[in-house]
């Protein structure tokens, strides 16, 4: 990081601008690269850079990259694109339900009952399928709706899944 390359690079600042696959030998075709950032990605065996964004509504919001010695076919890309959203989520989901814990301060009590609200199930549903009694569950709803800024039981779980917390 002490060489900042990642302010410089073209294909950094491509990835950024786009909601279509970016492919580092398209990018590279229209601008000048430094030189630094061609002998590191030489040095370290990081060759054909490939950004899949991950888009909710046409926002992007993550992105997944790929990288390998040759270059990626057009099936392969296709199969890539199928595959980002699962491995971005794989590799998000601890580290939100640990933001989650931390920021949000949502118990892992809280937690499990939004998860088990969003699949519809009642207080009483939840309390048997995670042990809780039904006023153990009715308050770590309460407690988790006022945590995530919502009204109601409804609008939390919305908010819930919207920040991928649960889904």
């Amino acid at each position: 990081m002490e060489d900042k390359l990642f302010k410089v690079d073209p294909f950094i600042a491509a990835t950024k601008a786009s909601k279509t696959v970016m492919v580092e030998s398209e990018v590279y075709q229209d601008v000048e690269v430094p030189q630094r950032l061609l002998y590191l990605q030489r040095i370290f065996g990081v060759h054909n850079r490939t950004m899949v964004p991950i888009l909710r509504e046409n926002t992007v919001y993550g992105a997944v990259g790929f990288t390998r010695m040759s270059a990626f076919t057009e099936s392969e890309l296709t199969f890539l694109t199928l595959i980002a959203e699962p491995i971005h989520t794989a590799v998000t989901k601890p580290l939100m339900d640990r933001f989650a814990v931390q920021h949000l301060r949502l118990s892992k009590g809280e937690m499990a009952c939004l998860s088990q609200a969003s699949l519809g199930l009642t207080s009483e549903g939840i309390g048997k399928a995670i042990g809780y009694q039904v006023d153990t569950v009715n308050s770590y709803i309460k407690s988790a709706v006022k945590k995530l800024g919502a009204s109601n039981r409804t609008q939390a779980i919305a908010e819930a899944i919207r920040r991928r917390l649960i889904s």
